[in-house]
């Protein structure tokens, strides 16, 4: 546990400190004042204060801030705050860390096809110069008290054979697992770089006969023609993002009309259980991980909602449009009444969380 809450909070600080540097430059560019820049959360251990701003380390080890100029409590307004500034550049501002997440996600995507990253929607043989060099079926999930956890198997691990059928997609050993009529089956596992042997006797679940797991067709290496790389990057970001958008989609759906958050909404204990998880399934689904992650904190914060990103940017375009400034004071107690519904949704998240973990 204690190296997943490390990953987490290595991981966690690279998607958060990216978005804020994408606030961060954006308000250099325009000329808004920059108080301060925080790495981590406070009370702060260490300050450092520069011509323009100030460099600042948290005493908690979990992502970071950027605190712009505000006129909030003066009598005149300080016209370098952003709240000085035209809407437009309210706006520009209040997106450009969403933009960072995106560019962080490409940016990985383009590294990690010149490794040989699979591709996370697309399948391989659908994109141009792409080719699997090698794939096989991998256990994603173990479900509870199945069959296949009682025998020993793991998240992580590939099945090669069933029985003496060597198996190379989740449809083969779906077929072989439904045909059994309950009866033991022998499977031949990879577990790292080990080979073992386990016999399991399927269990009748929703219809069908079941071994209890939740496999892929993991292609463990692909191959691309460099040049393509950059296109391809821009491709699957793009698809990556469609599909997270249509899961936030489906999330708010069910809210609204069952009143019920999904089982598959995480607070941070959730996601570092979840960073743990991904990380023995091997690098390059820990690299995928890292995307989905960037990707799924660019939507939540483009959501028009007091206190996130979309939020303010829906005060900027208002105000653009009906010409009107809103007082500092007000603008931040509404993001900060949103920012308290905020914490109240990731505290009763966590909770449900922590339940899960006992």
């Amino acid at each position: 546990m204690l190296v997943s809450i490390i990953l987490f909070l290595v991981v966690f600080s690279l998607v958060v400190l990216t978005h804020e540097l994408g606030h961060f430059w954006a308000a250099r560019f325009f000329g808004v004042a920059i108080d301060e820049f925080g790495i981590g959360l406070p009370p702060r251990l260490w300050r450092k204060k520069n011509r323009d701003f100030s460099i600042s380390i948290g005493a908690i080890p979990i992502g970071g801030y950027v605190r712009l100029r505000s006129s909030e409590g003066k009598k005149k307004l300080d016209k370098s705050s952003l709240e000085a500034q035209p809407p437009l550049v309210k706006m520009i501002v209040s997106l450009s860390g969403i933009f960072m997440n995106l560019v962080l996600a490409f940016i990985i995507f383009l590294f990690g096809f010149w490794l040989g990253l699979p591709p996370i929607i697309s399948q391989i043989d659908t994109l141009p110069t792409a080719s699997a060099e090698s794939a096989k079926v991998q256990v994603i999930a173990v479900r509870q008290d199945s069959p296949a956890e009682k025998v020993g198997i793991l998240p992580g691990d590939y099945i090669l054979q069933v029985g003496d059928e060597v198996v190379k997609t989740p449809d083969e050993v779906s077929e072989f697992t439904a045909s059994s009529a309950g009866r033991e089956l022998t499977l031949l596992l990879l577990r790292k770089s080990d080979e073992l042997t386990v016999k399991a006797r399927p269990h009748w679940l929703n219809g069908r006969y079941s071994l209890g797991v939740v496999i892929d067709a993991s292609v463990l290496k692909a191959r691309y023609a460099w040049w393509a790389a950059p296109y391809l990057a821009l491709l699957e970001t793009g698809k990556t993002t469609q599909a997270v958008v249509k899961g936030f989609g489906a999330l708010f759906a069910r809210l609204f009309t069952e009143g019920q958050l999904a089982d598959e909404l995480r607070g941070p204990v959730g996601i570092a259980q979840l960073t743990g998880e991904v990380a023995s399934l091997g690098f390059f689904r820990f690299l995928q991980f890292i995307i989905l992650l960037t990707i799924n904190l660019a939507i939540l914060n483009i959501l028009p909602l007091p206190a996130l990103d979309g939020g303010r940017f829906l005060f900027g375009l208002a105000e653009r449009i009906t010409r009107r400034r809103l007082k500092a004071e007000v603008e931040n107690a509404i993001h900060l009444m949103g920012f308290v519904l905020i914490i109240v949704l990731v505290i009763v998240v966590t909770y449900r969380d922590i339940i899960k973990l006992f």
